[in-house]
């Protein structure tokens, strides 16, 4: 389930602070207010405020390594917000908006994927 970025020259923190919308960039649970806010209302809700060329990208720690997913529909961005917000998942996370042009230069896997 999902798509992971994994850049091969540069590591997952680096390639999101150098794609993703720093307007946009909120971690958690220091942010928890912030992400209820935006996220709440679901994805639909979300892209309201996300321009449409744009993904959320949910990057969490995992203690021993990070992992950062591609939120490509309202089914895995529900997915990966639910356990946040529903206190099920305690670890670190951080939201992020990134352009489809760069996930597709990273990932061209998500051709067709990403609409």
């Amino acid at each position: 389930m999902g798509f992971y970025i994994n850049p091969p020259d540069m590591s997952k923190e680096d390639w999101l602070d150098k794609h993703g919308d720093k307007s946009f960039k909120i971690d958690t649970p220091e942010g928890r207010d912030a992400v209820e806010a935006v996220c709440r209302s679901s994805y639909g809700g979300l892209t309201g405020r996300i321009p449409p060329e744009y993904y959320p990208v949910c990057w969490v720690n995992n203690g021993s390594f990070t992992a950062a997913v591609v939120a490509y529909s309202r089914h895995e961005y529900e997915y990966f917000l639910s356990g946040f917000l529903n206190g099920t998942d305690r670890r670190p996370h951080r939201w992020y908006i990134v352009p489809r042009a760069a996930l597709l230069e990273l990932m061209p896997e998500l051709e067709g994927v990403l609409l």
